[in-house]
């Protein structure tokens, strides 16, 4: 549950969902991140987006996770107590948990990267939604899409109009 106390308005979360996606068009292509992240109690504290520009399917999947690890963190007088990280993406999931080893040095950069920032957090679960019924999940994951989508287009537009 959220609470709030002390002059400074400190929110407590007691479960926060982040969901990630990123995307790219074609591999190695304009690429962008998108990001929810929802209260279990109270409901969203933040959607986001960003374009990565050149990247493969699976660097958008942990740039995403990553810009949307720091940008959790950043937040002023917010405490969470446990995050549950949702994906679609299996072969994500299952190098982020440690069940499948990460082969490109890249992609294993950015793992690091993203398990470092991940420490930052109290308990965490990192899930894969594609093995659950919920349609919330789904929803904000296609939500999450969306939004890196959209990046991709603002970026593209941008540099057009250059």
């Amino acid at each position: 549950m959220s609470s709030e106390s002390g002059s400074e308005s400190h929110i407590v979360h007691e479960v926060i969902y982040l969901y990630f996606k990123g995307v790219a068009q074609r591999n190695d292509g304009p690429a962008g991140a998108g990001v929810i992240a929802e209260d279990v109690d109270t409901g969203k504290v933040f959607s986001i987006s960003k374009s990565l520009g050149r990247r493969t399917n699976f660097q958008a999947e942990y740039d995403s996770l990553i810009f949307g690890l720091q940008h959790l963190m950043e937040l002023e007088n917010h405490e969470v107590l446990s995050l549950i990280i949702l994906s679609n993406n299996e072969v994500v999931v299952d190098q982020l948990n440690g069940d499948s080893v990460v082969k490109n040095d890249k992609l294993l950069d950015l793992r690091k990267e993203a398990v470092e920032l991940l420490k930052e957090f109290g308990p965490i679960q990192i899930e894969n939604i594609s093995t659950k019924k919920s349609e919330r999940y789904k929803k904000n994951i296609e939500k999450a899409k969306e939004l890196a989508s959209k990046a991709i287009r603002r970026s593209d537009n941008s540099e057009n109009n250059d």
